[in-house]
C-alpha cells in the first residue's frame, strides 16, 4: 500500500482541454509521468463495467444516455468531448495500462450493491498490476471486502454539500458512522473540509493512509506530499 501516499494520483487520468478525462489518452499521459491513475467505474445495462464518472453522458459527449440504461457497445461508439477518444470498458483500460502504474478505482454505485461489485471482482481477479478500490458507498466496499478480503478498499468522504441523498444517508456518510463496520484500509478525504467527526474518526484510525482530493493547486499538493499524505490532483503536473 506504500504507493498510495508515495506517488501522485492523476484524477481521472492526466487530462486537459484536448485529452478528455477517463480516456486512454489521459491514462497514457499519466503513465508517461509515472503517476497513479484514478478512474471511475459504472455498470451498463448489459452488465459490463465501463470507465465513466457521471450517471449520464451529457457532460462529455453530444448524445445523452444513462450509463445503466445503455449497452457497452453503444457507449463505446461515443466520442468524448468531440475528440477521437472513446468511452472505454474497464477491460480495455486494464489491457492498456498492463501494470505499468498502479490504479485507484472508484466504484460508482448509487443503487443496490452486488451486480457491479461481482463483475468488478471477476475482471480484477485476472489483473496482475497493483490497484486499490475506493467509494463513497460503504456498503459497496463491504460487499467487495467480503468477496475478496485481500482487495484494498478506501472510504471516500466529503462535505456532501451538493449531494441529493436523503438526510439520514447523508449524515451517516458525512460523519463516517459506518467506519467501524467497514474498517477500510485507507481514507480519501475532501481537502479543505473541516468536520469534527471526520477528524475524530481519522484520529481513531490513524494507522491508515490518507489521500486528499481533488487538489487543484500545485503548492498545496507539494505540502501534502511532504507531510506523507496521498494527493489526488487535477489541472497541473507535479
Amino acid at each position: 500500500m506504500n504507493w498510495l501516499n508515495k506517488i501522485p494520483i492523476a484524477h481521472r487520468g492526466l487530462h486537459d482541454l484536448e485529452v478528455p478525462e477517463n480516456s486512454l489518452g489521459a491514462f497514457k499521459s499519466a503513465i508517461d509521468l509515472n503517476y497513479i491513475i484514478e478512474l471511475d467505474v459504472r455498470l451498463t445495462k448489459d452488465r459490463k463495467v465501463v470507465v465513466f464518472h457521471d450517471i449520464e453522458t451529457s457532460r462529455l459527449v453530444d448524445r445523452n444516455l444513462k450509463i445503466n440504461e445503455a449497452n457497452l457497445n453503444e457507449l463505446e461508439e461515443l466520442s468524448l468531448k468531440g475528440s477521437s477518444f472513446k468511452i472505454p470498458s474497464l477491460k480495455t483500460v486494464l489491457e492498456f495500462v498492463n501494470g505499468r502504474v498502479p490504479l485507484l478505482i472508484e466504484v460508482k454505485n448509487e443503487t443496490n450493491v452486488g451486480a457491479l461489485e461481482n463483475e468488478l471482482v471477476k475482471i480484477l481477479d485476472g489483473y496482475k498490476g497493483e490497484f486499490a478500490l475506493q467509494s463513497f458507498n460503504p456498503l459497496s466496499l463491504k460487499y467487495i471486502s467480503r468477496v475478496r478480503p485481500d482487495f484494498k478498499i478506501g472510504l471516500l468522504v466529503g462535505s456532501f454539500s451538493k449531494s441529493k441523498l436523503p438526510l439520514l444517508k447523508k449524515i451517516f456518510l458525512k460523519y463516517m458512522l459506518l467506519t467501524p463496520y467497514l474498517r477500510p484500509d485507507f481514507f480519501s478525504i475532501e481537502y479543505g473540509v473541516n468536520i469534527w467527526m471526520q477528524k475524530s474518526m481519522l484520529k481513531i484510525y490513524n494507522d491508515r493512509p490518507i489521500l486528499y482530493w481533488t487538489i487543484k493547486n500545485k503548492e498545496i499538493a507539494s505540502e501534502l506530499i511532504k507531510k506523507g499524505h496521498g494527493v489526488i490532483f487535477e489541472g497541473f503536473k507535479i
